[in-house]
């Protein structure tokens, strides 16, 4: 994680994906620091810069997804799991009219994780799993 929270940082290229990618990097931040103060700046720095990554680009799949593992990976006190269903949906449909290759390994890798997380909607579930 650390690894990829450096990467992340040095990234100067600009496009939805890099955005999503620098704001979780951010978020996951949080993870290694010791102080609550800073946890929870890091933590929200990172939320309200994917949220604004998403405003202006609310149809992007991968944007949709790195919010979707972020919100099921992140501890349920700090309430941000709203847009699970959602974005599942996205990726889904997106899937369904081939907006993506399923064949591509972020894609396979996507899917798998999303069989695999119970916060995500069962209907969903079973639909995606055409897709394995």
């Amino acid at each position: 994680k650390k690894i990829f929270i450096e990467k992340a940082e040095k990234i100067n290229a600009q496009s939805p994906s890099i955005e999503a990618f620098k704001a979780a990097a951010t978020m996951m931040k949080a993870e290694f620091t010791a102080l609550p103060n800073e946890k929870i700046q890091y933590f929200n720095a990172g939320k309200n810069a994917l949220e604004m990554c998403l405003a202006k680009n609310q149809w992007n799949t991968e944007c949709r997804f790195i919010r979707l593992t972020l919100q099921c990976k992140s501890p349920w006190f700090l309430g941000y799991h709203d847009n699970i269903a959602e974005d599942a949906q996205v990726v889904l449909d997106h899937l369904r009219l081939k907006y993506i290759n399923i064949k591509i390994d972020f894609w396979k890798s996507a899917v798998s994780f999303m069989l695999a997380q119970t916060a995500i909607p069962k209907d969903i579930q079973t639909q995606l799993q055409q897709y394995q």
